[in-house]
């Protein structure tokens, strides 16, 4: 019974995140817009709606099984079903509060609420949220290298500075997250006393 009652919860939520996207798109049409084509979803084939239809759920699916065996490699063991939810809720949550920072806080209190140490809460969601950014930045300097198209935008100096800064925070995240997964107590001090602190 209370399995049923938290599908149902996942329902409505994603019942009220469907509605608020559209209702976004039309307060975007009769406010932003110039009306003309904005909201004409036939310019588009039901082939590409299909595709478009398969990437996300390949994207949901891939964001569960990333924050499922972070937690894993932990040996914080959570069921699959509960991962789904706690998904889903950081991409609903991040998609209502400003700079997308509210999913995280949220599946660190999930977490907790379902008996995971806060400690391990906290670190499983930053390497989680770390991982894509690594990914991403350790691609960028490999496409500003690689791409002509690209560097002809940037000046010659400024491509070595910005791919030199890109190393340096690729660096600075692999540290990051490899202290988070040796040591996440030593993370969660560092963050309390900082808020004492300011």
């Amino acid at each position: 019974m209370k399995g049923m009652n938290q599908n149902w919860k996942v329902i409505l939520l994603l019942i009220l995140f469907v509605g608020i996207s559209y209702l976004s798109l039309v307060a975007v049409y009769h406010i932003a817009s110039d009306r003309t084509a904005f909201l004409s979803l036939r310019i588009f084939s039901p082939g590409l709606f299909a595709m478009m239809a398969v990437l996300v759920l390949i994207y949901f699916a891939a964001d569960i099984f990333r924050f499922y065996f972070v937690l894993r490699t932990m040996d914080v063991k959570v069921p699959l079903g509960y991962m789904t939810g706690l998904a889903f809720v950081n991409i609903f949550i991040s998609n209502i509060t400003p700079s997308a920072t509210g999913g995280g806080f949220a599946q660190i209190y999930l977490l907790h609420k379902k008996g995971v140490p806060i400690g391990a809460a906290t670190a499983g969601s930053s390497i989680r949220t770390a991982l894509p950014i690594i990914f991403f930045s350790i691609c960028t300097p490999i496409i500003l290298i690689v791409d002509p198209n690209i560097s002809r935008l940037i000046p010659h100096r400024s491509m070595g500075v910005a791919v030199i800064l890109m190393l340096a925070f690729d660096l600075a995240a692999i540290w990051f997250v490899a202290t988070l997964i040796k040591h996440p107590e030593a993370i969660v001090s560092m963050l309390v006393r900082l808020r004492e602190h300011y």
